[in-house]
């Protein structure tokens, strides 16, 4: 079977020529550095060749480790590749979704998902896994989030002979989770092959990684570009407004079709959603609003609704959406207008592909908002941004994904170098990865993503709820719901801990009483001054002093009716079970279990390095 008729067997739709151009190199055992636009079939260009050396019986790669920075991102994907091999039964006629306990050589094909939430395999031992950067490296540094650290090098080890993609590589942070990804590829260069994708790293940054990495740098050509089906009839036209973005100015500009209002804060989002649900109100117009401030079950909701409104196959028109950077990425959404405050230029092209996206809704209009806040990004990124975008004519001007490139190139490839050469020569970076690697987890906050959240939980009654797991009667019933909120944000109610000191309580904080039990023992003390905010784990706020909506979010400063505390089972981390057996019966089932696991380990088994 030709790779082409595979690939339409596959997809539906025969390969593009970058896709098949980007096969030859990965079929021939090449590291790549990809940039192409939103919509373009990154995903696939990589996924395919991998499984067609599947199907030819001559892998290319023991198994294929797909991360990205997102859950949703990764969740979502991987129910495409799922439907994708599922409608190609033809040519894999059992596939598996857990990769846990997998059964060697019986002829199935294993595509698993693992991450936060969705543990299907902690060891990495499907043919393809889907999973987060996050996890990918805290996985590497040989500290494993969802597992005991004694078998936390069991994962690293999947590494070797894998096939590893890196998807939205421009959304990781260049001293922590970029330093370390640079540092782990080049470390295992001739031990495993690798694909960095991008929609926004600068030409400048390409480069230089491709040299520290001995990678090639997959360019597509403007012309291709053009003629792809989510470019060729594209017509994305860009305006800039010197005016802060009002509920005024989205009236302006919603006729009744689908438009997108996005705030740099959750704070902002949250006034301007208030704002338009009142201007709408007793309208047809529907007001929806998303961002980090949900509960997961409300969060899911909204993005149900969404589909409804902006997805591909979406009917329902008449519909404003005020969001944050949770749209960025992640979302299979499409507006006809975008307004948006400004922000940095990889940013606001992130944005504008969620305007235009599908060649049967393949026009719209991005409007960028001046601000007075440059917070939460670099103001001088922010500034040399706006040096760009106030050059647009007033009536506003069409742009393609060579100018945003040239925009990219302009705003940002100064500071991609300079936050790239720090890895010119890695031994500070390799230094710490092996302080992480020899069991100090208080690496992973330098090495991968800093997570200065507190978890909340908004009540008037914090002694009530109940951290064992269980009601008294022995019930099993999970941990309480709470809400994930940065260190920064819980500080908006710092004048609200002052102000009432010696009165009635703003903020309890959480602390172990540390008690010998299978569960926390909490007692909840009252915060009587600011500074104490910063230093807790978990609190609980009074809802004289904080609100939540399930249509809103929570909401700091604002008080309201505190939601009905609600227990969430967790996923269980994997455990296992010993029998006792005879020594010789044992190491015969070992050597039966290696025979069978040879096959599925043969790159990794013969790789040495160069």
């Amino acid at each position: 079977m030709t790779y082409e008729t595979f690939f339409r067997t596959l997809t539906g739709n025969l390969p593009y020529k970058f896709q098949q151009d980007l096969a030859v190199r990965l079929l021939t055992g090449r590291s790549l550095i990809l940039r192409a636009p939103t919509g373009a079939g990154k995903t696939w260009a990589a996924v395919a060749p991998f499984l067609y050396s599947l199907l030819r019986e001559r892998p290319i790669a023991d198994r294929l480790l797909y991360a990205l920075p997102l859950r949703s991102l990764a969740s979502s994907l991987h129910e495409n590749v799922l439907a994708g091999m599922g409608a190609a039964s033809a040519l894999f006629p059992e596939v598996i979704s857990a990769g846990k306990d997998r059964r060697y050589g019986d002829g199935r094909r294993y595509c698993s998902l693992q991450m936060g939430g969705e543990t299907h395999d902690p060891f990495f031992e499907s043919e393809l896994v889907f999973t987060t950067i996050d996890q990918l490296l805290s996985w590497y540094l040989g500290l494993p989030v969802s597992l005991p650290k004694r078998v936390g090098n069991m994962v690293a080890g999947a590494l070797i002979g894998s096939l590893i993609v890196l998807d939205e590589v421009h959304l990781l942070e260049s001293d922590r989770a970029m330093g370390t990804t640079i540092e782990m590829l080049d470390r295992l260069q001739g031990l495993a092959q690798f694909v960095l994708m991008t929609a926004t790293l600068s030409d400048r940054g390409q480069d230089w990684l491709a040299s520290k990495l001995n990678a090639d740098r997959f360019v597509i050509s403007e012309s291709e570009i053009r003629e792809l089906p989510s470019q060729k009839t594209k017509r994305r036209e860009w305006r800039w407004m010197s005016k802060s973005l009002t509920s005024d100015h989205v009236r302006e500009i919603h006729h009744g079709g689908r438009t997108i209002a996005l705030a740099n804060t959750v704070g902002r989002a949250q006034e301007l959603s208030r704002s338009l649900r009142k201007l709408y109100e007793g309208t047809t117009t529907s007001v929806l609003a998303l961002h980090s401030r949900y509960f997961s079950g409300d969060r899911k909701a909204i993005e149900a609704r969404l589909a409804d409104y902006f997805g591909p196959d979406a009917v329902l028109t008449d519909v404003v959406l005020v969001t944050t950077q949770v749209i960025e990425a992640g979302l299979d959404i499409s507006a006809d207008d975008l307004l948006t405050e400004l922000a940095p230029m990889n940013a606001l092209i992130q944005r504008s592909g969620r305007v235009a996206r599908y060649a049967h809704r393949n026009v719209g209009r991005v409007t960028v908002f001046d601000i007075e806040d440059p917070r939460p990004y670099d103001d001088s990124s922010i500034q040399k941004t706006r040096e760009v975008v106030q050059r647009l004519p007033a009536e506003g001007r069409v742009v393609d994904f060579a100018d945003e490139q040239l925009w990219i190139d302009c705003v940002h490839a100064g500071n991609e170098i300079r936050a790239l050469a720090v890895y010119e020569n890695l031994h500070t970076r390799r230094q710490q990865v092996h302080e992480a690697m020899e069991g100090d987890g208080g690496k992973l906050s330098d090495l991968v993503r800093d997570i200065d959240s507190v978890n909340v939980i908004l009540t008037d009654r914090p002694e009530d709820i109940s951290f064992s797991g269980c009601t008294p009667d022995g019930r099993r019933i999970g941990w309480p719901r709470m809400l994930s909120v940065p260190r920064t944000s819980l500080m908006r109610l710092a004048p609200l801990v002052e102000e009432h000191s010696g009165s009635v309580w703003v903020v309890k904080g959480a602390r172990d009483a540390g008690q010998e039990t299978p569960w926390l023992n909490i007692q909840w003390e009252k915060l009587e001054s600011p500074g104490l905010l910063r230093g807790q784990w978990m609190v609980a706020i009074h809802p004289e002093f904080a609100s939540y909506d399930a249509a809103i979010g929570l909401v700091l400063g604002v008080g309201g009716r505190a939601p009905e505390v609600q227990y969430v089972e967790r996923p269980s981390v994997p455990r296992y079970q010993y029998d006792f057996e005879p020594w010789v019966d044992h190491a015969r089932r070992v050597r039966d279990a290696a025979r069978a696991m040879r096959e599925a380990h043969r790159r990794g088994g013969s790789c040495q390095r160069l």
